[in-house]
């Protein structure tokens, strides 16, 4: 098989590319890339004199994978994350609340109690249940508000148990 004039595709290209390929196997039977570009083709890489060799570093990272879909990630976990809804109270336990939550004020801060209040969710409706122990600093009656000498502050209406246990020891 002749490729061009002269030349067949078993003999032996004297010159090479820097990687050591043989151009007709690097180019197959493209005659055109060879018979356009074939004076340039293994001459050096110019250099500029305006500009420096930009690093491989800062070459690699103009290839460097980006999240297209910033945030996705973030939003399917948020998506699977599990809340509760808020239990209703009956007037019955509402009353025992109101006579646990007197009976406190009249002993602050004597004894550790448990309070199992229901925490709003900032993300999604709903929350979760969270009991906090400690002690009580105040009981705002009008603010429904009970406040914990750690600062935190609990509104009476997510109070869903108080353990007082410990008052009467």
């Amino acid at each position: 098989m002749i490729l061009q004039k002269g030349i067949k595709m078993n003999d032996k290209p004297e010159w090479h590319n820097v990687h050591g390929i043989k151009d007709h196997e690097l180019y197959g039977l493209n005659l055109d890339v060879m018979t356009k570009y074939g004076d340039i083709i293994n001459l050096q890489h110019p250099e500029s004199l305006k500009h420096k060799r930009m690093s491989l570093y800062n070459r690699a990272a103009q290839f460097a994978p980006f999240a297209a879909l910033t945030g996705y990630e973030e939003a399917i976990i948020e998506t699977g994350r599990l809340v509760s809804e808020k239990m209703i109270l009956s007037e019955t336990q509402k009353e025992h609340l109101d006579w646990q939550l007197q009976e406190l004020k009249d002993r602050l801060p004597e004894k550790e109690v448990c309070i199992t209040w229901f925490k709003k969710d900032e993300k999604k409706p709903g929350g979760e249940y969270v009991s906090t122990k400690g002690y009580v600093k105040k009981i705002y009656a009008i603010e429904r508000r009970v406040i914990m000498t750690d600062g935190q502050k609990i509104d009476m209406d997510d109070i869903y148990e108080i353990e007082l246990s410990r008052l009467y020891d």
